[in-house]
């Protein structure tokens, strides 16, 4: 993963019926940089993230993706990042090596992971044939946290990561959020401990 990815933010907004929820934004996130999107529960973080995404169109303005300074196409930005977000559902019939074995055919895999290191370190192994939906939520969680942070691309996007998990699932994020330092890391999030590595912080109010 050599490629420089930058996510550039001109003259930005979003609104959902009459409210903005973030407008006039400019701003340029740069590869290898980690950024934590702040601010309380319903001031649009998670809303931000998912249009950095480009999973919700904009109000107005653009948001561009570079890759070594040229702007990616829309239709192959999705094999740039990885995603975990309580926005995103999991195929809740897959079991979880079904699913991994998907996801890991759409986005490469760290040289430095394999799927038997994701069971080992989520603790799931013995649950590798069981559907999704059997799981519990701290469960699922730590197969998306794991399933996004274990592939090789140069964007993660971390919408509220330590959702449902308990304290070993946080120890778990923190220690593998740590090896993510070369990518373009953005997390959208209200708790510190999820954000605590980040090198620049964004307050949404300050995006109105």
């Amino acid at each position: 993963m050599a490629d420089r990815l930058d996510i550039l933010v001109e003259q930005a907004g979003k609104k959902f019926g009459r409210d903005w929820i973030f407008k006039d934004f400019n701003y340029r996130f740069e590869s290898g940089k980690s950024y934590a999107i702040l601010g309380h529960n319903g001031s649009g973080k998670s809303t931000l993230l998912m249009a950095l995404a480009g999973f919700y169109a904009i109000s107005r303005g653009h948001i561009k993706w570079e890759q070594n300074g040229a702007k990616l196409e829309d239709d192959v930005w999705y094999k740039h990042y990885a995603l975990s977000s309580p926005m995103l559902e999991l195929p809740e019939d897959f079991t979880i090596d079904e699913f991994l074995s998907l996801h890991f055919q759409l986005k490469p895999m760290k040289a430095d992971w394999s799927i038997a290191r994701i069971y080992e370190e989520s603790g799931l192994d013995a649950a590798k044939n069981k559907a999704l939906k059997q799981l519990s939520s701290g469960m699922r969680q730590r197969v998306k946290l794991l399933a996004a942070m274990a592939a090789d691309v140069p964007v993660l996007f971390l919408d509220e990561p330590c959702t449902n998990l308990d304290d070993a699932g946080v120890d778990l994020y923190k220690r593998v959020i740590g090896e993510c330092q070369n990518q373009l890391v953005l997390v959208a999030s209200n708790m510190k401990v999820e954000y605590d590595f980040c090198e620049v912080q964004i307050q949404m109010e300050g995006l109105r």
